[in-house]
């Protein structure tokens, strides 16, 4: 019920979304819906995306001086303890980054992260991250596929 009066209180604050405060609430959302349309909407539940891109996003802030790592295992964490995933299976990071690309929070080709700034709670918007570094990011959360072990049958 707290989440849902904050959530109200920032949509009320800025109904059209036209001050740039209602953007803290996409949080984890470019990855997360890039992930949710990588899998084809059958991989994670729309929370569980949002999870793992928030983690995403955290990392992204840590490797760019904004938050320290404490704050990113905090995050993952709470959510282990949610029983939401970190890790990605059913894709791979060229798949997440084209439907990255076509996200509302990209302008041509410049991308928009909400990040964590300073500490749990606060956000800021960071625009043109370096698709290497979100790459990086992405990548490490990649379960690598099984390898299947094919047997040979004896003559």
């Amino acid at each position: 019920m707290k989440c849902f009066r904050i959530k109200t209180s920032i949509v009320e604050e800025d109904e059209r979304d036209t001050k740039g405060i209602r953007a803290k609430l996409n949080f984890g959302h470019t990855i997360g819906h890039a992930l949710e349309a990588a899998t084809e909407y059958q991989g994670y539940t729309h929370g569980e995306a949002i999870a793992i891109g928030m983690i995403c996003a955290s990392e992204i802030a840590e490797r760019l001086g904004m938050v320290p790592q404490e704050i990113t295992l905090q995050i993952q964490k709470q959510f282990e303890r949610a029983g939401l995933p970190s890790t990605i299976e059913g894709t791979d990071v060229d798949t997440v980054f084209s439907f990255m690309r076509h996200d509302k929070k990209f302008v041509g080709v410049s991308n928009r992260f909400v990040l964590p700034n300073g500490k749990i709670g606060c956000s800021v918007l960071k625009d043109n991250i370096g698709e290497s570094l979100i790459g990086e990011i992405i990548q490490s959360h990649i379960l690598p596929k099984s390898k299947k072990v094919t047997l040979l049958k004896r003559q």
